[in-house]
Protein backbone atom coordinates (compact mmCIF):
# COMPACT_ATOMS: atom_id res chain seq x y z
CA UNK A 1 0.00 0.00 0.00
CA UNK A 2 2.89 2.76 0.98
CA UNK A 3 4.54 1.81 -2.35
CA UNK A 4 1.05 2.59 -3.90
CA UNK A 5 0.55 5.70 -1.70
CA UNK A 6 4.51 7.08 -3.11
CA UNK A 7 3.69 6.64 -6.60
CA UNK A 8 0.59 8.64 -6.25
CA UNK A 9 2.33 11.45 -4.33
CA UNK A 10 5.31 11.56 -7.28
CA UNK A 11 2.75 11.76 -9.84
CA UNK A 12 0.97 14.37 -7.63
CA UNK A 13 4.48 16.47 -7.17
CA UNK A 14 4.55 15.71 -11.16
CA UNK A 15 1.32 17.54 -12.02
CA UNK A 16 2.12 20.56 -9.94
CA UNK A 17 4.99 21.43 -11.70
CA UNK A 18 5.74 25.42 -12.16
CA UNK A 19 3.89 25.48 -15.34
CA UNK A 20 0.92 24.22 -13.82
CA UNK A 21 0.62 26.08 -11.24
CA UNK A 22 1.41 29.22 -13.50
CA UNK A 23 -1.70 28.02 -15.70
CA UNK A 24 -3.79 27.54 -12.84
CA UNK A 25 -3.11 31.26 -11.52
CA UNK A 26 -3.91 32.62 -15.07
CA UNK A 27 -6.86 30.72 -15.48
CA UNK A 28 -7.98 32.12 -11.92
CA UNK A 29 -7.14 35.83 -12.97
CA UNK A 30 -8.96 34.86 -16.84
CA UNK A 31 -11.97 33.36 -14.68
CA UNK A 32 -12.49 36.84 -12.87
CA UNK A 33 -12.00 39.16 -15.99
CA UNK A 34 -14.86 36.95 -18.16
CA UNK A 35 -16.70 37.78 -15.02
CA UNK A 36 -16.19 41.23 -15.23
CA UNK A 37 -15.61 41.91 -18.38
CA UNK A 38 -18.03 39.32 -20.61
CA UNK A 39 -21.11 38.26 -18.18
CA UNK A 40 -21.12 42.08 -16.40
CA UNK A 41 -21.03 43.36 -19.72
CA UNK A 42 -23.65 41.68 -21.52
CA UNK A 43 -25.91 41.89 -18.30
CA UNK A 44 -25.85 45.75 -18.82
CA UNK A 45 -26.48 45.72 -21.81
CA UNK A 46 -29.69 43.62 -22.29
CA UNK A 47 -32.01 46.38 -22.33
CA UNK A 48 -30.07 47.64 -25.57
CA UNK A 49 -30.82 43.55 -26.65
CA UNK A 50 -34.21 43.73 -25.80
CA UNK A 51 -34.60 47.42 -27.69
CA UNK A 52 -33.47 46.40 -30.82
CA UNK A 53 -35.36 42.41 -30.57
CA UNK A 54 -38.69 45.11 -30.01
CA UNK A 55 -37.25 46.93 -33.24
CA UNK A 56 -37.09 43.80 -35.38
CA UNK A 57 -40.44 42.77 -34.28
CA UNK A 58 -42.05 46.19 -34.71
CA UNK A 59 -40.66 46.10 -38.48
CA UNK A 60 -42.07 42.73 -39.17
CA UNK A 61 -45.14 43.60 -37.19
CA UNK A 62 -45.79 46.39 -39.77
CA UNK A 63 -44.93 44.53 -43.27
CA UNK A 64 -47.51 41.61 -41.63
CA UNK A 65 -50.15 43.86 -40.64
CA UNK A 66 -50.11 45.13 -43.84
CA UNK A 67 -50.26 41.64 -45.84
CA UNK A 68 -52.89 40.70 -43.59
CA UNK A 69 -54.85 43.82 -44.43
CA UNK A 70 -54.82 43.46 -47.76
CA UNK A 71 -55.57 39.98 -47.64
CA UNK A 72 -58.41 40.31 -46.01
CA UNK A 73 -59.76 43.34 -47.97
CA UNK A 74 -58.94 41.72 -51.23
CA UNK A 75 -61.03 38.22 -49.91
CA UNK A 76 -64.32 40.12 -48.38
CA UNK A 77 -64.16 42.30 -51.61
CA UNK A 78 -64.55 39.01 -53.82
CA UNK A 79 -66.89 37.33 -51.17
CA UNK A 80 -69.01 40.14 -51.62
CA UNK A 81 -69.01 39.85 -55.03
CA UNK A 82 -70.75 36.29 -55.13
CA UNK A 83 -74.29 36.00 -54.57
CA UNK A 84 -74.44 32.42 -53.80
CA UNK A 85 -72.91 31.65 -50.41
CA UNK A 86 -72.88 27.64 -51.01
CA UNK A 87 -70.36 27.60 -53.49
CA UNK A 88 -67.41 25.49 -52.23
CA UNK A 89 -64.96 28.25 -53.23
CA UNK A 90 -66.90 30.78 -50.90
CA UNK A 91 -66.73 28.47 -48.30
CA UNK A 92 -62.60 28.04 -48.87
CA UNK A 93 -62.49 31.98 -48.63
CA UNK A 94 -64.41 32.26 -45.83
CA UNK A 95 -61.79 29.52 -43.94
CA UNK A 96 -59.21 31.56 -45.64
CA UNK A 97 -60.53 34.97 -44.17
CA UNK A 98 -60.57 33.41 -40.42
CA UNK A 99 -57.14 32.19 -40.33
CA UNK A 100 -55.68 35.16 -42.05
CA UNK A 101 -58.07 37.25 -39.45
CA UNK A 102 -56.40 35.44 -36.67
CA UNK A 103 -52.77 35.78 -37.66
CA UNK A 104 -53.66 39.58 -38.00
CA UNK A 105 -55.23 39.48 -34.28
CA UNK A 106 -52.07 37.47 -33.10
CA UNK A 107 -49.49 40.18 -34.07
CA UNK A 108 -52.10 42.69 -32.66
CA UNK A 109 -52.59 41.59 -29.54
CA UNK A 110 -48.92 40.67 -29.40
CA UNK A 111 -47.18 43.91 -30.57
CA UNK A 112 -49.69 46.11 -27.84
CA UNK A 113 -48.28 44.51 -24.84
CA UNK A 114 -44.59 44.38 -25.89
CA UNK A 115 -45.14 47.81 -26.77
CA UNK A 116 -45.94 48.82 -23.14
CA UNK A 117 -43.56 46.42 -21.70
CA UNK A 118 -40.89 48.38 -23.31
CA UNK A 119 -42.64 52.13 -21.65
CA UNK A 120 -42.10 50.06 -18.50
CA UNK A 121 -38.43 48.74 -19.74
CA UNK A 122 -37.24 52.01 -20.81
CA UNK A 123 -38.29 54.62 -18.09
CA UNK A 124 -36.73 55.79 -15.72
CA UNK A 125 -36.72 54.45 -13.11
CA UNK A 126 -37.21 51.15 -14.80
CA UNK A 127 -40.93 49.29 -13.59
CA UNK A 128 -39.07 45.67 -14.33
CA UNK A 129 -42.14 44.25 -12.66
CA UNK A 130 -44.58 45.65 -14.61
CA UNK A 131 -42.34 45.21 -17.80
CA UNK A 132 -42.69 41.39 -17.21
CA UNK A 133 -46.14 41.53 -16.47
CA UNK A 134 -46.29 42.52 -19.75
CA UNK A 135 -44.61 40.23 -21.88
CA UNK A 136 -45.24 37.67 -20.05
CA UNK A 137 -49.12 38.52 -20.79
CA UNK A 138 -47.66 38.59 -24.49
CA UNK A 139 -46.83 34.97 -24.28
CA UNK A 140 -49.89 33.82 -23.27
CA UNK A 141 -51.96 36.02 -25.59
CA UNK A 142 -49.56 33.52 -28.37
CA UNK A 143 -50.45 30.37 -26.20
CA UNK A 144 -54.00 30.63 -28.00
CA UNK A 145 -53.00 30.80 -31.53
CA UNK A 146 -51.23 27.67 -31.47
CA UNK A 147 -53.51 26.27 -34.65
CA UNK A 148 -50.91 28.89 -36.63
CA UNK A 149 -48.08 28.28 -34.59
CA UNK A 150 -46.18 27.09 -38.43
CA UNK A 151 -46.99 30.16 -39.93
CA UNK A 152 -46.62 32.60 -37.57
CA UNK A 153 -43.08 31.08 -36.56
CA UNK A 154 -41.83 31.54 -39.97
CA UNK A 155 -42.52 35.37 -39.71
CA UNK A 156 -40.68 35.82 -36.45
CA UNK A 157 -43.61 36.74 -34.13
CA UNK A 158 -42.29 34.35 -30.85
CA UNK A 159 -39.03 36.85 -30.77
CA UNK A 160 -37.27 34.32 -32.59
CA UNK A 161 -38.15 31.36 -32.63
CA UNK A 162 -41.18 28.90 -31.58
CA UNK A 163 -38.90 27.28 -29.99
CA UNK A 164 -37.83 30.19 -27.71
CA UNK A 165 -41.68 30.84 -27.26
CA UNK A 166 -42.06 27.57 -25.56
CA UNK A 167 -38.79 27.73 -23.78
CA UNK A 168 -39.92 31.41 -22.18
CA UNK A 169 -43.43 29.79 -21.93
CA UNK A 170 -42.10 26.84 -19.45
CA UNK A 171 -40.38 29.29 -17.19
CA UNK A 172 -43.12 31.79 -16.58
CA UNK A 173 -45.50 29.04 -15.30
CA UNK A 174 -42.87 27.28 -12.89
CA UNK A 175 -42.46 31.44 -11.73
CA UNK A 176 -45.94 31.16 -11.56
CA UNK A 177 -46.45 27.65 -9.70
CA UNK A 178 -43.97 28.40 -7.04
CA UNK A 179 -45.15 32.03 -6.59
CA UNK A 180 -42.03 33.87 -7.01
CA UNK A 181 -41.20 36.83 -8.84
CA UNK A 182 -39.96 36.09 -12.89
CA UNK A 183 -36.61 38.30 -13.44
CA UNK A 184 -36.59 40.96 -16.36
CA UNK A 185 -33.39 39.29 -17.74
CA UNK A 186 -33.09 35.69 -17.49
CA UNK A 187 -29.47 35.92 -18.20
CA UNK A 188 -28.51 37.23 -15.13
CA UNK A 189 -24.68 36.31 -13.62
CA UNK A 190 -25.30 35.08 -10.32
CA UNK A 191 -23.32 32.72 -9.16
CA UNK A 192 -25.19 29.83 -10.61
CA UNK A 193 -26.07 31.11 -13.82
CA UNK A 194 -22.05 32.34 -14.46
CA UNK A 195 -20.48 28.80 -13.65
CA UNK A 196 -23.94 27.22 -16.29
CA UNK A 197 -21.88 29.81 -18.71
CA UNK A 198 -18.67 28.62 -18.25
CA UNK A 199 -19.41 25.19 -18.97
CA UNK A 200 -22.07 25.17 -21.42
CA UNK A 201 -20.06 23.42 -24.43
CA UNK A 202 -20.42 26.18 -26.93
CA UNK A 203 -18.38 29.28 -28.39
CA UNK A 204 -14.81 30.69 -27.28
CA UNK A 205 -15.78 30.67 -23.45
CA UNK A 206 -15.55 26.92 -23.66
CA UNK A 207 -12.74 26.68 -26.38
CA UNK A 208 -10.65 28.57 -23.51
CA UNK A 209 -11.58 26.06 -20.84
CA UNK A 210 -10.76 23.12 -23.65
CA UNK A 211 -7.23 25.13 -23.95
CA UNK A 212 -6.48 25.35 -20.04
CA UNK A 213 -7.08 21.39 -19.74
CA UNK A 214 -4.97 20.59 -22.58
CA UNK A 215 -1.89 23.19 -21.16
CA UNK A 216 -2.81 20.98 -18.10
CA UNK A 217 -1.66 17.82 -19.59
CA UNK A 218 0.05 18.06 -22.54
CA UNK A 219 3.26 17.31 -21.37
CA UNK A 220 2.43 14.44 -18.90
CA UNK A 221 4.46 12.01 -21.19
CA UNK A 222 5.89 13.83 -23.97
CA UNK A 223 7.69 16.42 -21.41
CA UNK A 224 9.88 12.78 -20.54
CA UNK A 225 10.35 11.84 -24.21
CA UNK A 226 12.18 15.26 -24.90
CA UNK A 227 14.17 14.95 -21.69
CA UNK A 228 14.79 11.79 -21.57
CA UNK A 229 13.75 11.26 -18.42
CA UNK A 230 11.56 8.30 -19.16
CA UNK A 231 14.59 6.36 -19.07
CA UNK A 232 14.43 7.02 -14.60
CA UNK A 233 10.53 6.38 -14.88
CA UNK A 234 10.50 2.86 -16.24
CA UNK A 235 13.22 1.67 -14.49
CA UNK A 236 11.29 3.00 -10.76
CA UNK A 237 9.97 -0.68 -8.65
CA UNK A 238 6.08 -0.17 -10.44
CA UNK A 239 4.97 -1.83 -13.50
CA UNK A 240 4.46 0.57 -17.01
CA UNK A 241 0.81 -0.20 -16.11
CA UNK A 242 0.68 0.93 -12.61
CA UNK A 243 2.33 4.55 -13.78
CA UNK A 244 0.30 4.87 -17.01
CA UNK A 245 -3.07 4.07 -14.25
CA UNK A 246 -1.35 6.17 -11.56
CA UNK A 247 -0.84 9.04 -13.91
CA UNK A 248 -4.11 8.55 -15.45
CA UNK A 249 -5.81 8.96 -12.03
CA UNK A 250 -3.98 11.49 -10.66
CA UNK A 251 -4.67 13.77 -13.66
CA UNK A 252 -7.99 13.45 -14.03
CA UNK A 253 -8.69 13.95 -10.70
CA UNK A 254 -6.92 17.22 -10.33
CA UNK A 255 -7.79 18.10 -13.12
CA UNK A 256 -11.11 18.08 -12.22
CA UNK A 257 -10.41 19.79 -9.18
CA UNK A 258 -9.22 23.05 -10.84
CA UNK A 259 -12.85 22.81 -13.02
CA UNK A 260 -13.65 23.23 -9.73
CA UNK A 261 -11.55 25.59 -8.70
CA UNK A 262 -12.89 28.09 -11.24
CA UNK A 263 -16.41 26.96 -11.01
CA UNK A 264 -16.34 28.13 -7.06
CA UNK A 265 -14.83 31.34 -8.09
CA UNK A 266 -17.74 32.02 -10.28
CA UNK A 267 -19.67 31.08 -7.84
CA UNK A 268 -18.42 33.58 -5.48
CA UNK A 269 -18.28 36.32 -7.52
CA UNK A 270 -21.73 36.21 -8.96
CA UNK A 271 -23.53 35.39 -5.70
CA UNK A 272 -21.51 38.80 -4.08
CA UNK A 273 -23.05 40.90 -6.93
CA UNK A 274 -26.26 38.93 -7.65
CA UNK A 275 -27.30 36.32 -5.31
CA UNK A 276 -26.65 32.52 -5.77
CA UNK A 277 -29.33 32.54 -8.40
CA UNK A 278 -29.64 28.53 -7.25
CA UNK A 279 -33.74 28.82 -7.13
CA UNK A 280 -33.76 30.69 -10.49
CA UNK A 281 -35.19 28.34 -13.41
CA UNK A 282 -33.92 27.15 -16.80
CA UNK A 283 -35.72 25.12 -19.80
CA UNK A 284 -34.69 21.41 -19.75
CA UNK A 285 -37.01 19.38 -22.86
CA UNK A 286 -38.79 16.63 -21.28
CA UNK A 287 -41.23 13.87 -23.37
CA UNK A 288 -41.01 16.66 -26.31
CA UNK A 289 -42.25 19.33 -23.87
CA UNK A 290 -40.12 22.09 -22.38
CA UNK A 291 -40.37 22.32 -18.62
CA UNK A 292 -38.51 24.55 -16.04
CA UNK A 293 -35.91 23.04 -13.41
CA UNK A 294 -34.27 24.84 -10.64
CA UNK A 295 -30.60 25.96 -11.83
CA UNK A 296 -29.44 23.81 -8.73
CA UNK A 297 -30.69 20.85 -9.92
CA UNK A 298 -29.34 21.88 -13.40
CA UNK A 299 -25.99 22.32 -12.01
CA UNK A 300 -25.70 19.06 -10.57
CA UNK A 301 -26.67 17.37 -13.26
CA UNK A 302 -23.64 19.45 -15.64
CA UNK A 303 -21.08 19.04 -12.79
CA UNK A 304 -21.83 15.28 -12.85
CA UNK A 305 -21.39 15.21 -16.81
CA UNK A 306 -18.30 17.63 -16.93
CA UNK A 307 -16.52 14.97 -15.18
CA UNK A 308 -17.55 12.57 -17.42
CA UNK A 309 -16.15 14.98 -20.25
CA UNK A 310 -12.99 15.46 -18.13
CA UNK A 311 -11.78 11.86 -18.19
CA UNK A 312 -12.52 11.63 -21.62
CA UNK A 313 -10.69 14.54 -22.96
CA UNK A 314 -7.58 14.15 -20.35
CA UNK A 315 -7.28 10.24 -21.77
CA UNK A 316 -7.48 11.75 -25.11
CA UNK A 317 -4.91 14.62 -24.35
CA UNK A 318 -2.45 11.84 -22.33
CA UNK A 319 -2.77 9.38 -25.18
CA UNK A 320 -1.17 12.27 -27.93
CA UNK A 321 1.35 12.72 -25.41
CA UNK A 322 2.17 9.04 -25.50
CA UNK A 323 2.31 8.63 -29.39
CA UNK A 324 3.68 11.69 -30.60
CA UNK A 325 6.04 12.30 -27.76
CA UNK A 326 6.56 16.00 -28.68
CA UNK A 327 5.23 18.89 -27.43
CA UNK A 328 5.22 20.73 -30.30
CA UNK A 329 2.97 17.92 -32.38
CA UNK A 330 0.93 17.22 -29.45
CA UNK A 331 -0.23 20.89 -29.56
CA UNK A 332 -0.64 20.92 -33.32
CA UNK A 333 -2.94 17.86 -33.19
CA UNK A 334 -5.06 18.93 -30.32
CA UNK A 335 -5.51 22.50 -31.55
CA UNK A 336 -6.79 20.86 -34.39
CA UNK A 337 -9.05 19.12 -33.17
CA UNK A 338 -10.45 22.17 -30.84
CA UNK A 339 -10.71 24.05 -33.70
CA UNK A 340 -12.81 21.28 -35.30
CA UNK A 341 -14.68 21.25 -32.23
CA UNK A 342 -15.67 25.08 -32.80
CA UNK A 343 -16.33 25.57 -36.02
CA UNK A 344 -17.94 22.65 -37.01
CA UNK A 345 -21.62 23.04 -35.50
CA UNK A 346 -23.46 20.80 -38.19
CA UNK A 347 -20.72 17.86 -37.38
CA UNK A 348 -20.93 17.82 -33.34
CA UNK A 349 -24.87 17.67 -33.23
CA UNK A 350 -24.38 13.42 -34.59
CA UNK A 351 -25.45 10.86 -32.22
CA UNK A 352 -21.75 8.76 -31.85
CA UNK A 353 -19.46 11.61 -32.58
CA UNK A 354 -16.89 12.44 -29.89
CA UNK A 355 -16.54 15.75 -30.39
CA UNK A 356 -20.32 16.15 -30.28
CA UNK A 357 -19.92 14.91 -26.37
CA UNK A 358 -18.44 18.23 -25.66
CA UNK A 359 -22.28 19.89 -25.83
CA UNK A 360 -22.51 20.09 -22.35
CA UNK A 361 -25.52 22.69 -21.93
CA UNK A 362 -27.54 20.75 -25.03
CA UNK A 363 -27.46 16.96 -23.56
CA UNK A 364 -27.92 18.50 -20.21
CA UNK A 365 -31.53 20.36 -21.28
CA UNK A 366 -31.87 17.05 -23.43
CA UNK A 367 -31.93 19.48 -26.53
CA UNK A 368 -28.65 17.73 -28.65
CA UNK A 369 -29.36 13.94 -30.32
CA UNK A 370 -27.88 11.95 -27.24
CA UNK A 371 -29.16 12.57 -24.01
CA UNK A 372 -27.10 12.63 -20.77
CA UNK A 373 -27.28 8.66 -19.60
CA UNK A 374 -26.04 7.60 -22.99
CA UNK A 375 -23.64 10.61 -23.20
CA UNK A 376 -21.42 9.42 -20.19
CA UNK A 377 -21.52 5.75 -21.20
CA UNK A 378 -20.26 7.36 -24.92
CA UNK A 379 -17.38 9.27 -22.92
CA UNK A 380 -16.26 6.22 -21.03
CA UNK A 381 -16.22 4.14 -24.03
CA UNK A 382 -13.95 6.19 -25.52
CA UNK A 383 -12.03 6.59 -22.43
CA UNK A 384 -11.36 3.06 -21.90
CA UNK A 385 -10.36 2.87 -25.73
CA UNK A 386 -7.96 5.36 -25.48
CA UNK A 387 -6.54 4.68 -22.57
CA UNK A 388 -6.02 0.64 -23.67
CA UNK A 389 -4.65 1.97 -26.44
CA UNK A 390 -2.43 4.29 -24.59
CA UNK A 391 -1.13 1.44 -21.63
CA UNK A 392 -0.56 -1.30 -25.01
CA UNK A 393 1.83 1.55 -26.09
CA UNK A 394 3.85 1.91 -23.18
CA UNK A 395 4.11 -1.13 -22.77
CA UNK A 396 5.25 -2.47 -26.02
CA UNK A 397 7.10 0.52 -27.49
CA UNK A 398 10.86 0.34 -27.09
CA UNK A 399 12.23 3.24 -26.35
Amino acid sequence: MKKITNLFLLETKRFFSRKNIFTIIVCLVATAALFYFRYESEYEKYPQYDREDIDLFLERNKVHSQDYADKIKAIKYDLDSKKDGADPDTKAEEQELQQYQRMADAWKNYQQCIVKGWYYEDKEPRDEAKAIELYTRADYFLESYEDVSAELDEQGIYKHTHKDWEKRMALHKAYEKHDKVEPLCHYIPTGSYSVISLFDGKGLVFFAVLCMIFFLNYDAWCKEFEDGSYVITFTLSYGRIQISLARWIVRIIFTYLVMLLLAGELMLLGTHKHGTGLSDYISILTAGKYVAITQATYLKSALVYIFAVIVFVVTFILLISVLLKDSVNTLGVFFFFNCLYLVSSDLVNTKYNPIGLLRVGDIVTREAPVTMGPAMIFCFVYTIVAFIIMSLVLVYRED
